[in-house]
């Protein structure tokens, strides 16, 4: 979930890290958040960033939850990719469940390559 502007998102994960996670918005459907983020780019002095409340719902971990920075847009066609970076200060329960949902991710991925071969 993103919460902006008093309003909230749910898009799917597209990638999760221990320092941020992706997310592809599809623009027709989230026309409010796309116009938000463009306003706020707009408006932006350097070193300043939009900021956002986060809760990652990690399968087989839990539900961490955080501030997030929006760090960079690529557009992609219909879509937009939007990367949120993770501030430092997320309680440290927080990154003990992101790095386990991580670590198991790349066990997976390993075990999955194993079998390519």
């Amino acid at each position: 979930d993103l919460e902006f502007d008093g309003r909230k998102l749910t898009p799917p994960a597209k990638d999760v890290s221990e320092t941020g996670i992706g997310i592809q918005i599809n623009t027709q459907e989230h026309r409010d958040f796309v116009d938000f983020v463009k306003e706020k780019l707009d408006n932006l002095k350097e070193d300043e960033f939009i900021e956002f409340t986060i809760k990652i719902d990690l399968p087989n971990v839990g539900i961490a939850e955080g501030k997030g920075k929006l760090r960079n847009v690529v557009g992609l066609g219909q879509d937009v990719y939007v990367r949120l970076g993770f501030e430092v200060n997320f309680p440290r329960e927080e990154i003990d469940k992101i790095r386990k949902y991580v670590v198991n991710r790349q066990k997976e991925i390993i075990q999955a390559l194993r079998f390519i071969g």
